[in-house]
Order: C-alpha cells, then structure tokens, then sequence
C-alpha cells in the first residue's frame, strides 16, 4: 500500500482511470489533526483503502477532489463536513492542499449532500 502514497505533492497527478470516483475526480482522507492522504493510484479503488493512523492523525474523514476542464472543487462527506465545524486543524488541513495540482488559494470546498460551497481555500 506505502507504494501508492504520494511523499511529493508538488509532483502529485491524479490519474483519469474510473474508479469507484469517476473520471476526473480522486478520493482524499483527512485526520482531525490535519494528516492528508490522497489518491495517485489506480489500485486504489476507495476511501477505506487510505485510512492510516490513530487517534486524531487516523485519516478517516473523507472527501473528493473534481478537477474536470481544469477547474478544482473539493467536495467533503458529511462526516469531514462536520469535523469542519468542530475542529479548525481539520480546516487548516484543508488548506493544506493549496498548490496541489489545479488546487489554488480560492478553491471550493463545497458540501457533498448540499452542494452549498462551505469555504474557500
């Protein structure tokens, strides 16, 4: 599995391979603590295949990253959505992703279920 993490964001690129999230979209997990994972690899097929950790760096909050026609939004489940409101390390985390592929300051992170935009990066 430690093949598939990416060590070097700056270098991360997202496959277009369908998979459980459809194409031009890649699963992410975060921990409370702000720990991100991402997915660069077709083998991974889902989000339960990224969760790594314990406690509060165990990366079992999830979300999705669409980057269709060049345009980067951050969809979060409702489980992350609701650690948004409970722990700013979770948004700090978030923000963390600025600069990873299309990912820029004033991307959306938007509600899965709503699809009401919750912030901008």
């Amino acid at each position: 599995m430690k093949l598939n993490w990416v060590q070097d964001f700056t270098q991360f690129t997202p496959s277009d391979a369908e998979r459980h999230w459809g194409k031009f979209q890649t699963g992410f997990n975060l921990s409370l603590s702000g720990r991100l994972n991402m997915v660069m690899s077709d083998s991974i097929q889902c989000h339960r295949d990224i969760i790594v950790g314990e406690g509060d760096d165990e990366t079992n909050l999830s979300g999705l990253y669409s980057y269709k026609d060049d345009k980067a939004e951050i969809y979060v489940y409702p489980f992350l959505e609701r650690a948004m409101k409970q722990d700013k390390r979770v948004i700090e985390g978030l923000r963390s992703m600025t600069g990873i592929h299309l990912i820029t300051k004033g991307t959306p992170v938007i509600s899965n279920c709503s699809r009401q935009v919750l912030l901008t990066l």
